[in-house]
């Protein structure tokens, strides 16, 4: 068992360094190599659903997931108009993808462990925390789903919709009849025509359905949801840098409502001091070249297309017809669910000749979790799971010399001075700790430093 955790510590830490030596290599992206050379991006939408994805007259299309495509096309061109998009039924969607037909689909589909273990397909983030309900009409006067017993229920096919309804009503001991429609437009015309008592869906979806209805407050959206359906963007899954950048942009919008940076903001927050403002928009050092995005990736999705409350509110909220509360689509610090990574500084790196590049020549920790905060000798700032790092020196008195990691299978820390000499802590009496010293700033002693002696609880 001692043996056993003890290697777990070594995997974590070669994984750690692993990570480093491979950081500097340039970011390469089949899909985004592909979408820059043919100056456009292929966007795969549903083929009308009312604040989602709706095309006009005039060949163009407005609706959450469409501004969702725009903001990646400006992330990649700093131009909203270099993007095209393609409406695809349910049937058609994820063929689409996996064919290369489009780079992404930002189209109403929900994260299911079948679309990625059984189609290689990655879906990037949730944009939009949705469930299933039904929506029936006002002179049936059912109060709940429970009241749909020996109905017909019209539902669009290879959905996951589909097999929740048929879940649903089996689980409560209810029958029904299902009537199932190649395309959500077929649903809506079947339920108009009385071909069926309810019609199932996204509650999202509904609220747009039932205002293409003749007369729309002759129907009702009960209160029961009963599905979870995280809906957002879905990549291949044979290309991690395209993934990133699909990822990260949904984030940077995020991100950019919880800072309160919006389009009519952006201009005072470009000359703000605030160290997460200015990483957010580039200001300050970020990582974005790693995925082939340049630094100001975030401020040109805010400047086009607008943070995450902005497209949200512009498509779905209060002032549309939709009228879709934010819920739990609200941000966490606001009751809701929503929530992303913040921009971090850009980490320094173990170069590939191994030496550690620091601009600061101060310290090094390497951390297989998140990272224990010493107050003494100097302030370490935060960073993401399993990276090598430097720290920066902000402590007046002196350089910042301390080093240390922590093992990925318990909150311990362990304390190391790179001059041989033990460092104190103010909290280094709530620890357990194991303290050696390094005597270089070289990846291969770090490495054999930290993988050759056991900590406490193992000796």
């Amino acid at each position: 068992m001692r043996f056993g955790k003890f290697a777990h510590f070594a995997l974590g830490l070669s994984l750690v360094l692993g990570i480093s030596l491979t950081a500097t290599r340039p970011a390469q992206s089949e899909t985004l190599d592909s979408v820059k050379q043919r100056g456009f991006l292929l966007c795969g939408v549903s083929a009308g659903v009312s604040g989602f994805s709706t095309p006009s007259a005039d060949g163009g299309w407005s609706g959450f997931d469409v501004d969702f495509c725009r903001a990646l096309a400006a992330a990649i061109f700093d131009d909203v108009s270099k993007v095209r998009f393609v409406p695809l039924n349910a049937t058609e969607r994820y063929p689409a993808l996996q064919a290369g037909t489009i780079d992404v689909l930002s189209r109403n589909s929900s994260w299911t462990i079948s679309t990625e273990a059984g189609l290689n397909l990655i879906f990037a983030a949730t944009t939009f925390y949705d469930g299933q309900g039904f929506m029936v009409r006002r002179s049936r006067n059912a109060a709940t789903a429970e009241d749909l017993a020996n109905t017909k229920v019209c539902v669009q096919a290879a959905t996951t919709s589909e097999q929740n309804a048929v879940d649903y009503f089996k689980t409560n001991g209810m029958a029904m009849e299902l009537v199932a429609r190649p395309t959500a437009a077929e649903v809506l015309a079947a339920y108009e025509k009385g071909a069926c008592d309810v019609m199932t869906s996204d509650v999202s979806a509904l609220y747009g359905e039932r205002l293409k209805l003749e007369k729309p407050d002759e129907h009702v959206i009960l209160p029961d949801v009963i599905s979870k359906e995280a809906l957002g963007p879905v990549v291949r899954g044979d290309d991690l840098r395209w993934f990133e950048i699909v990822k990260w942009t949904h984030f940077a919008m995020v991100d950019a409502e919880e800072l309160g940076v919006a389009t009519n903001t952006l201009d005072a927050a470009l000359g703000s001091a605030k160290p997460d403002v200015r990483r957010l928009i580039g200001r300050d050092a970020v990582s974005a070249e790693k995925l082939g995005l340049n630094n100001d990736f975030a401020a040109r999705i805010i400047r086009h297309v607008g943070n995450y409350a902005e497209v949200y509110d512009r498509n779905l909220g209060s002032k549309t017809q939709l009228g879709i509360p934010r819920g739990i689509n609200e941000l966490w610090s606001r009751g809701g669910i929503l929530y992303a990574p913040p921009m971090r500084w850009k980490p320094q790196e173990i170069n590939p000749a191994g030496r550690v590049s620091s601009d600061t020549d101060s310290c090094w920790f390497v951390s297989a979790t998140l990272p224990w905060r010493a107050q003494e000798p100097c302030r370490w700032r935060q960073h993401f799971v399993a990276v090598a790092t430097c720290c920066a020196d902000d402590n007046s008195s002196g350089p910042c010399r301390t080093c240390f990691y922590r093992h990925s299978f318990r909150s311990i820390a362990s304390l190391v001075d790179l001059t041989g000499s033990k460092t104190s802590s103010t909290d280094r009496s709530k620890h357990s700790q194991s303290l050696f010293p390094i005597q270089s700033c070289h990846a291969s002693t770090l490495k054999d430093s930290l993988m050759s002696r056991p900590t406490n609880r193992e000796q």
